[in-house]
């Protein structure tokens, strides 16, 4: 933090000390009470602010006014709340009053005392308050130990009164705890906190105010000692009280926000301390106390912290604010207004404004002297700061900055230092130490602006004022040293420089400051000395010992720590330890792109010395991206020509010569050259090797003439300017030699070798690769006379063998570079020299030229013979061993030889750890290929632990932003995807494509640009995002056609995947477009008879069975097949096979081969099994297949054990919590449910709707059918109301999901009109079905199976509404469709004419109905389904309509014979339909229920009421066993059962039933139905039977309500219903509303044509009753006579309730004195009761009391 004072990090602006905290709000004041003396603590607070007299004043008046307590309260609430500062600049003296009055009342206490009363104040509780407050003021003087003593002194107090574990003690711990940190006594202030923190804990106060302040105060301490972690912890326990208490909002939640912000700004988390600072500033502002002291303080913070993030407008602007405060307080002369100065001095400088800058530091310097606070140096010292506002460390001693060594590259102010010189000389401190300290630094910038000599000058004048003031022999003067010695080596005079490096070194060895980050400097500059000398042994160790002190000092992660990292790279490549230099390169570039410097001229170099590497390693590409990058650095600095541009350009050519680009490389060097020749700088040595490097592309071109005469020129050059017996040399005498030789002159060849050679033995040099090469050519027999100095004759094959070898790295024929090796080869074999490391390599080179050429075994041939000939000379554990079995990996992995290849890439690894060449590029490719091969075995875990560490590996080295960097992400990209982690995959590909685009020369624009677009398009694919992986394929494909790579494999690899995404957004011929485009290429490249091949004929036949071509699909699929059995992937060992059988399977179930499909299946299942991939999601995939085929073999069974297997299997893999998962345990939940085991099905559903919801896929189509099965499920068990909220909520997704238009949608919606209508909410029943009849239309699906059940379920939904002539023409259409299908003469059909049947049953039409029965029998006879539950029910309404046409034949003459018939017939098809569900053994059915309880109806309707409540029992006890009573049928069942006992008189046993059944109804939200009312009604005339007539009207009324809120009042069963009102009311004696209710019951009879009906009759008979009981006689005969005719007209005159008419008859006769007629009408009523045997009843005898009367009252008459 420069200039930035650390305040101690305990230290907050000062919370309240208060006595009691639980009582008080947080960040306020304490009161005292209701007395005058509660005024006086804002007294205290306010007059001392008016100056220091005024204070001493107010203290005083309190301690005479007031007792003891109170000023003692008062002074504890103000003055000594703890730091807290008065204003105007009054805190001292009044913190001095403060003490003084507190002594005062101390002695006041003492001598009004006895002296028991003293020794109590003195050692009371009292006393060790006051005590406690005597510390806070000393402390608030700055007398810290006199404040520890009274402290310590209220502690015993406490401790001798037992009270330390209170409240109380707590305080003054935490108080004791302060003063010691401080007194910088951090670990014994932190013991006394902890103390007070366990008194919190004891006492229950943690959870206060007080406690947050200890914990804020324990976090400082802890900060302060450097415990982060622990320091973070406390401040988190106080955040969770303050925000739990709702405090956080205060004055200490703002303290709160203050440490985290100084923790995180201490941690380097400069962001977060912003962030942090910036609350506490907010809820400051919030309670309106940021314009303090305190406040201030904050902003400086918050300035300091946005200075350190280079926010330099930032800081000012909270600097300002803070500035404004201090003016508003009159705190601008105070230690922190200084702080504050000093800041904005600072960033004044950085941003530039070096007036303001000035500005700033005077005010500093003026407020330090004033205050006396702190010694600063004269005012020269704020100019040398300006001057000096480049440097990056701050000297602790004055707070001035210092100009580095090695500083940045920007314009050092020297003008600035120039006017402090001159302040110097004028005032006669220029001979001082810091005059010194001013000429080194007026040296440095003098350097910086290239005046040498004038640097030196300054340097001299430096040294001589050290040597006058002695202290040169000073860590200072051991800098100023290092100084003279870099001005000496820039000058040229390398031993002078030397020599003052050593007297450096030697005074940082006798001062003990080597181990620094300026010693590492000066060891630096001494090894660079030793390596321009030639000296790398020394120069090496004076960097290695440098590296090692910045490493240890914490600056290798800086500039100067980069330059030496680029040091030591130079001299390991001197050295020849290229993987070591690259190694270092890579670190300093990685630490100047950390620190911003890469974009320099130093930064330019660095580049340009890692391509020199990375060539000099054969990464030609690495290089010249690396020369790029460092070009564009020049261009953008302004470096352009000039010679770091030559060389820069020659090293640019040397790359593109070796890449094969001879004409890129010629221009490169010819810019070069035309550079050096404007500067005058080719006469130097990097002039000649620029010669050479020219000499050589010219070579190359084949231009042996310009060649020779630009080595020629370079040779001449080096022999000018004295550069002999060089490396250098030796390779330039080898190029010409070699020249010569390819012009045919083999003596000068042969001359300039020995010449070579010469040298070589005289400087002890290694030899050279082209020079043994050139050995190789000649011959073994020459090569022996050349070593003897002497030249014989030449080979004449020699010319043609050394073609091939130079042409192998420039042409593109691999069939001559493969000539050339075997020649090569040959020339091994004849000399003997094969089996060295020589011919490994040889052996090697083939190998790679094999491969390119397609020959992949004879390229594992080769290298399998290289690494034999290694192991034979134990040089497997080389560089040159590693290299093959690196290659040998490789190509084992790309034949699919996994394992192999993985052992093979694992001794590879091992090896270079061995070497100590692992941390390096190669050893990054090394592991990243290990990665690839454990991918390839499956084992993802090992191939991203491989990838991580290459990963690690390529950042250490900086070689992550390469191209085999972004290749690596790639891969790793690539493994994530397969682990379904799609968002790392792509934020890897995405981190790669920067890379590849951020490095420039068209990287992205490659094949393996486009390979890594198209892995991108995959990802994107498995996201759901088609049309952004559809663009990146085409940006693929683009790059392809461009670099004419898309007739090959990896082209046809991306007409697959445009293919795979076409068919994922459903565009399959868009598909099949790119899978056909894909044949062609594969056809072409002869890659069909592949696994690709086989892939994308599985492709192939995926899309042609998405359009329903299902015989192309198979043909697809089995010529895949074939392609792997040619393969040899169809043993059992893999699992693509196993798919593809699959996927067989699938179409030949759609194609209704369900045998074929499941022998498929079980073809993959043993395909998997033996793969050991059966316990995988794959195999879980199959054995759902295998369910799903054995379901429509019927295999119901089979099914639920293939389902359950394949949960098992998810269980185990932890896959079952998918999406996957969740259609799984759908299968499951269905086939349990067709098992019966509903609960069984409802948990499956539950779990997979708990996956869905879970993973977010609930709202998809897959969810909506899981929706739709629950509701069916639902229903099956009579949870009507769970089973529509469950279709209700599938019907909402699949609107938002615009999936309710199809076939899945259609079936939704058939389901929920099938609930509506089994509710009786026949309406919406109806709509539901026609909206999927709409559907069903446009789909052109109606003339289907579906369609025809659909038209069934319209036809009853219209049938139960009423409309049964709708319903009749929906039947009639559904049976033309069979009949054009075909399909009438099904068990469907059979169902449709059943349905028929009972339409035309409702319409009246007994004889179609019966019709249509017989057809429906005939058609299941014939098709053997008779002696099923569907026939059953067939047989159950032929009896029910045999039923129906007795009742309507009894109204003709002669037919009761023929009704009888009916009866029997009808009873027998119950019969029958019985026998067959018991022979079925399905009677303990739904089914058999349902039959039961139609035979009950049958029994009563005979009178037979014992057998038919026989029946209703038991069909009662399967509902109950079946769990379906609480249904609407098992509803309806206890109504029959209700009517039956009612009619044996069991009027309890009725209502019973009656009762049970309406808790059902009520259940299911059914009672407001036609069903009902029905029950309704019977629960009103059993009330009524009772005697109970008012609560039989109340079910009356309540029936009544439904019906005409159901609109069906106006109905022949409203009539009904409005008969039994009328006849309660009148058993009431309530006879006017009686006869109310039978005339509304008349209109609406006449209105639906049912008077002439028995129970049009029966309210005919009532109305005469109603009005005989009023007294109208006539109008009651009028009732009964047309009553009498109506049941004449029925036929029901001869019935029980003919002679109750009868009886009414007679008995208003003789009301009306008509005793004849009378007695007529009783005998035809007794002759019925006879006929029909119902005298012997209580009717029976009414009827005999009544005739007996009249024969009485006529016998009189007739005498």
């Amino acid at each position: 933090h420069f200039g930035l004072r650390q305040e101690p990090a305990y230290h907050h602006w000062p919370p309240w000390q208060e006595p009691d905290w639980r009582a008080k709000a947080p960040g306020k004041a304490p009161a005292m009470g209701a007395t005058q003396s509660s005024l006086l603590p804002d007294m205290c607070r306010a007059r001392p602010h008016a100056g220091d007299e005024v204070a001493m004043i107010c203290i005083g008046e309190l301690c005479e006014e007031h007792t003891v307590v109170d000023v003692r309260e008062t002074v504890g609430q103000v003055s000594m709340e703890e730091g807290a500062i008065p204003l105007k600049g009054a805190e001292v003296p009044y913190r001095k009053a403060t003490l003084q009055t507190l002594a005062t009342i101390r002695e006041k206490e003492l001598g009004a005392a006895s002296s028991s009363e003293a020794a109590d104040a003195r050692h009371g509780p009292a006393g060790a308050q006051l005590l406690t407050d005597i510390g806070a003021a000393k402390r608030a003087c700055g007398d810290l130990e006199g404040a520890i003593e009274a402290y310590q002194e209220a502690r015993q107090i406490r401790e001798n009164l037992g009270d330390l574990e209170t409240l109380e003690g707590a305080t003054l711990l935490k108080s004791l705890g302060l003063a010691k940190c401080e007194a910088g006594d951090f670990g014994s202030g932190l013991t006394t906190f902890e103390e007070a923190h366990k008194i919190h804990m004891s006492t229950g106060t943690l959870e206060t105010l007080q406690a947050v302040r200890l914990l804020l105060c324990m976090g400082d301490a802890k900060q302060s000692r450097g415990n982060m972690a622990e320091a973070l912890e406390a401040y988190a326990e106080a955040r969770r009280i303050l925000e739990g208490s709702g405090w956080i909002e205060t004055e200490e939640g703002a303290a709160l926000h203050f440490s985290l912000g100084a923790a995180k700004r201490t941690s380097g988390e400069l962001d977060a301390a912003v962030a942090a600072y910036s609350e506490a500033r907010r809820v400051r502002a919030q309670l309106g106390i940021l314009d303090t002291a305190e406040g201030a303080l904050l902003l400086t913070s918050i300035g300091a912290a946005k200075r350190a993030m280079g926010d330099a407008e930032g800081a000012l602007e909270a600097y300002a604010h803070a500035r404004r405060i201090h003016e508003c307080l009159g705190t601008a002369e105070t230690k922190d207004s200084a702080l504050l100065w000093k800041n904005i001095g600072i960033a004044e400088s950085a941003r530039g404004d070096h007036d303001n800058a000035l500005e700033a530091y005077a005010e500093t310097r003026k407020i330090h002297d004033l205050k006396e606070v702190l010694d600063m140096n004269e005012g020269a010292k704020f100019l040398e700061s300006l001057g000096t506002r480049e440097a990056t460390r701050i000297r602790e001693i004055s707070g001035r900055l210092k100009l580095k060594a090695k500083g940045s590259d920007e314009e050092v102010d020297l003008e600035s230092l120039e006017r402090v010189r001159v302040i110097r000389q004028r005032t006669g401190t220029l001979e001082s130490t810091n005059g010194a300290v001013l000429m080194t630094d007026i040296g440095m910038a003098r350097r910086k602006k290239g005046d040498i000599e004038g640097a030196i000058e300054a340097y001299e004048e430096a040294c001589r004022i050290r040597e006058l003031t002695d202290t040169l022999e000073t860590p200072a003067g051991s800098q100023l040293l290092n100084s003279i010695g870099v001005a000496q080596f820039d000058n040229g005079e390398l031993d002078e420089a030397l020599d003052a490096y050593k007297e450096a070194l030697r005074i940082c060895q006798r001062t003990n400051t080597l181990d620094t980050p300026d010693g590492a400097l000066l060891l630096l500059n001494i090894g660079i000395a030793n390596r321009v000398r030639g000296d790398l042994e020394n120069a090496l160790k004076a960097y290695n010992k440098a590296r090692r002190i910045r490493e240890s000092t914490g600056t290798i992660e800086t500039v100067e720590g980069a330059a030496l990292l680029k040091s030591i790279g130079a001299a390991k490549s001197e050295d020849r330890d290229f993987d070591g230099a690259e190694e270092a390169y890579l670190e300093a570039r990685r630490i100047r792109e950390r620190t911003g410097s890469l974009q320099t001229s130093e930064g330019a170099m660095l580049m340009m010395s890692i391509g020199m590497t990375k060539r000099a390693r054969g990464d030609l590409q690495g290089a010249l991206q690396a020369y790029q990058a460092a070009f564009d650095i020049h261009r953008s600095i302004g470096m352009t020509g000039t010679v770091g541009e030559a060389n820069l350009l020659k090293n640019i050519g040397v790359a593109k010569r070796a890449g094969g680009d001879a004409a890129g490389a010629l221009k490169a060097f010819d810019e070069a050259r035309a550079i050096r020749e404007r500067l005058g700088t080719l006469d130097t040595p990097d002039g000649t090797l620029l010669l050479m490097n020219i000499g050589m592309t010219k070579r190359s071109m084949g231009d042996t003439d310009s060649a020779l005469k630009a080595y020629l020129q370079a040779r001449d050059i080096r022999q000018r300017i004295g550069l002999v017996d060089l490396p250098d040399d030796v390779h330039l005498l080898v190029s010409i030699g070699i020249t010569h030789f390819a012009r045919g002159d083999l003596d000068k060849a042969l001359d300039a070798y020995v010449e070579a050679r010469q040298i070589r033995e005289r400087t002890g040099m290694p030899e050279t690769q082209d020079g043994a090469q050139l050995l190789k050519s000649i011959g073994a027999a020459e090569t022996q006379r050349i070593r003897k100095g002497t030249v014989a004759s030449r080979k004449s094959g020699s010319v043609s063998a050394m073609k091939g070898i130079f042409d192998q790295e420039t042409s593109e024929d691999v069939n001559v570079a493969l000539d050339a090796f075997a020649e090569v080869r040959h020339l091994h074999e004849l000399t003997g020299t094969l089996e060295t490391g020589s011919g490994a390599i040889l052996l090697m080179n083939m190998g790679t030229a094999k491969n390119k050429r397609g020959d992949a075994k004879g390229a594992l041939e080769s290298l399998a013979e290289a690494r034999r000939i290694l192991d034979r000379t134990d040089a497997i554990n080389t560089f040159s061993g590693v290299q093959v079995l690196s290659k040998i990996g490789v190509l084992k992995l790309e034949c699919g030889d996994g394992e192999s290849a993985l052992e093979t890439l694992l001794e590879a690894r091992e090896i270079r750890e061995k070497l100590g060449m692992l941390q390096t590029p190669d050893g990054a490719e090394v592991v990243m290929n290990i990665g690839r091969a454990h991918r390839a075995l499956g084992d993802l875990t090992a191939a991203m632990e491989a990838y991580t560490k290459a990963e690690l590996i390529r950042k250490r080295t900086g070689t992550l932003e390469t191209p085999d960097g972004a290749f690596l992400l790639m891969m790793m990209g690539s493994a994530k995807c397969t682990a379904k982690d799609l968002d790392a995959g792509l934020k890897h590909y995405a981190e790669a494509r920067r890379i590849r685009e951020r490095i420039g020369m068209r990287s992205l624009e490659t094949p393996d640009g486009a390979l890594l677009l198209v892995h991108i398009g995959a990802a994107r694919v498995l996201k759901g995002d088609i049309d952004q992986a559809l663009d990146a394929y085409a940006e693929a494909r683009k790059i392809r056609q461009e670099t004419g790579t898309l007739e090959s494999p990896d082209g046809a690899s991306l007409c697959s995947h445009v293919g795979i995404a076409k068919a994922t957004r459903e565009d399959h011929v868009g598909a099949l477009e790119a899978f056909a485009e894909e044949r062609q290429i594969r056809e072409a490249t002869r890659t069909l008879v592949t696994s690709e091949g086989a892939m994308l004929f599985t492709n192939l036949g995926v899309s042609k069975r998405a359009r329903g071509d299902l015989d192309g699909a198979l043909e697809a699929y089995m010529k895949a097949r074939s392609i792997r059995e040619k393969l040899g992937s169809h043993e059992g060992n893999n699992a693509d096979f196993a798919a593809l059988l699959m996927r067989i399977g699938v179409a030949k179930h759609m194609r209704d081969d369900a045998d074929g499909a499941l022998e498929a299946y079980e073809q993959a299942r043993k395909a998997c099994t033996t793969a050991g991939t059966l316990e995988t999601n794959d195999g879980a995939r199959l054995l759902r297949n295998i369910g799903i085929a054995k379901c429509a073999r019927g295999d119901l069974d089979g099914q639920l054990e293939a389902y359950t297997e394949a949960c098992r299997i998810r269980e185990c893999t932890g896959t079952l919590r998918t999406a996957d998962g969740a259609v799984l345990l759908l299968n499951l939940g269905d086939a349990r449910r067709a098992h019966g085991n509903i609960d069984g099905a409802l948990e499956s559903y539950a779990q997979a709707y708990k996956i869905r919801v879970e993973t977010g896929t609930l709202k998809m189509h897959d969810g909506a059918l899981l929706l739709k099965n629950i509701g069916a499920a639902k229903n099956d068990c009579g949870d009507l109301n769970g089973a529509l909220k469950a279709y209700e909520e599938a019907r909402r997704i699949r609107v938002t999901t615009k999936t309710l238009e199809t076939t899945d949608g259609a079936l939704l919606l058939q389901s929920i009109g099938a609930l509506k209508d089994d509710v009786g909410d026949h309406k919406g029943a109806l709509e539901a079905y026609m909206e999927v009849r709409r559907i069903r239309e446009r789909l052109g699906t109606l003339e289907t199976a579906h369609g025809v059940r659909l038209l069934k379920s319209i036809g009853a939904a219209q049938d139960d509404g009423g409309d049964v002539d709708k319903a009749l023409e929906t039947y009639e259409e559904a049976r033309r469709i069979c009949e054009r299908k075909g399909t009438l003469e099904t068990p469907e059909g059979a169902l449709l004419m059943m349905n028929i049947g009972v339409a035309e049953r409702a319409r009246g039409d007994l004889n179609s109905a019966i019709e249509a029965y017989e057809e429906a029998r005939r058609i299941r006879e014939s098709t053997g389904t008779m002696e099923t539950p569907d026939a059953a029910i067939l047989l159950m309404h032929t009896g029910i309509a045999m039923g129906t046409r007795q009742a309507q034949l009894m109204r003709h003459i002669g037919v009761e014979r023929r009704a009888r018939r009916d009866a029997d017939t009808q009873l027998e098809h119950f019969a029958e339909a019985r026998r067959i569900l018991e022979r079925t053994s399905t009677l303990e059915t739904l089914e058999g229920a349902l039959v039961l309880s139609n035979i009950g109806i049958a029994e009563r309707a005979r009178g037979n009421i014992e057998q038919a409540l026989e029946a209703y029992a038991k069909a009662r006890q399967i509902r109950k066993n079946t769990e379906t009573l609480e249904t609407l049928e098992g509803a309806q069942l206890l109504n029959s059962i209700g009517a039956a006992k009612g009619d044996r008189g069991d009027l309890e046993g009725a209502l019973d039933a009656y009762a049970e059944a309406r808790r059902i109804r009520e259940a299911t939200s059914t009672l407001e139905s036609t069903e009902g009312v029905v029950l309704l009604t019977n629960i009103g005339v059993a009330k009524r039977a009772c005697g109970d007539l008012h609560a039989a009207l109340q079910a009356f009324a309540e029936a009544r309500r439904i019906r005409e809120q159901m609109g069906t009042l106006d109905t022949p069963d409203g009539a009904q219903l409005l008969n039994s009102i009328g006849a309660a009311k009148a058993g009431n004696g309530d006879f006017d509303s009686a006869l109310e209710a039978y005339m509304e019951a008349r209109r609406i009879r006449e209105a639906t044509g049912t008077v002439d009906t028995p129970d049009g009759a029966l309210l005919l008979m009532n109305m005469g009753v109603a009005k005989r009981a009023k007294g109208y006689i006539n109008g009651a005969l009028e009732e009964y006579a047309e009553a009498c005719r109506v049941r004449a007209c029925t036929g029901t005159l001869e019935t029980a309730n003919g002679a109750q008419l009868l009886n009414c008859v007679g008995a208003a006769k003789c009301d009306g004195g008509d005793l004849t007629g009378a007695l007529d009408a009783y005998n035809e009523a007794r002759r019925i009761r006879e006929r029909t045997g119902t005298l012997e009843t209580t009717d029976g005898a009414l009827l005999l009391r009544n005739i007996e009367m009249a024969e009485k009252r006529l016998s009189p008459t007739k005498g």
